[in-house]
């Protein structure tokens, strides 16, 4: 199979229909994704936001393209690129990139810790920079979210209810 194109789910399709040499042809695909995402936060803990965000906005763009708009690691991608862009201040981009992951998490996780990650990123973002009134609402969902799966004990229930 030929991978020039980079088309991830037409490698999966080989790789499903049993075609030599798909396997392998995926393999650097993906952990090229995935190391490019951990350089992404690597460049983040450094300061180093505007390398991130670039970083970022390129994975977001594969992953969209290979995978489609509506999947996991585009909501991922979307969060990461999020965080980078409140970090340089683009308040209304990263609000718009967590609501849209946040809208991708609700279709494919349900009610579970991904989902509830992204609405606390999302509380945090409109209390610091926007309208602390609306950072009500994700962050009781995220609450509720983190009881259901954790329980009370649990420290991310706790961080969602403002213990340390």
């Amino acid at each position: 199979p030929s991978n020039d194109s980079g088309d991830v789910t037409e490698l999966l399709q080989q790789w499903c229909a049993g075609e030599a040499g798909a396997f392998d042809a995926l393999l650097p695909l993906v952990y090229g994704e995935i190391s490019r995402n951990a350089i992404a936060a690597v460049y983040l803990d450094q300061g180093k936001t505007e390398q991130a965000a670039a970083t970022c906005r390129e994975v977001l763009a594969q992953r969209r393209k290979a995978l489609g708009p509506d999947h996991v690691y585009v909501a991922m991608s979307l969060r990461n690129l999020a965080l980078a862009n409140r970090q340089l201040g683009h308040i209304g981009q990263a609000e718009s990139q967590l609501r849209q992951a946040i809208a991708i998490d609700g279709v494919h996780w349900g009610q579970k810790p991904d989902l509830a990650g992204n609405l606390g990123h999302l509380a945090d973002l409109l209390r610091d920079f926007g309208d602390p009134a609306q950072a009500v609402a994700p962050m009781r969902r995220a609450l509720a979210i983190h009881r259901a799966n954790q329980g009370e004990n649990n420290r991310l229930t706790a961080r969602a209810m403002g213990r340390p």
